[in-house]
């Protein structure tokens, strides 16, 4: 089984940022677990981190993907 994890806001869009992070930055590091762990108990897994959404899919349909998961980080206020 293949499986396309999509690491949001890899372009020039940060996505949220709070307590001096960035969304980038931390859903660029759960999808780099998640890809690890899931090629260890054998799935074939493509990471891919780019804010432009026909990029994404066009990236994610070439791949043949099975399941794509697309990873964010919200931000909340107060």
């Amino acid at each position: 089984m293949k499986i396309f994890l999509n690491a949001g806001h890899g372009g020039k869009d940060p996505g949220a940022i709070g307590n001096g992070l960035m969304e980038r930055d931390v859903v660029l590091s759960i999808a780099q677990r998640a890809e690890k762990y899931l090629r260890d108990v054998g799935f074939e897994v493509k990471t891919f981190q780019y804010d432009g959404l026909q990029t994404i899919c066009d990236d994610a349909n070439a791949f043949k993907a099975d399941i794509f998961i697309s990873i964010h980080c919200n931000a909340g206020g107060g």
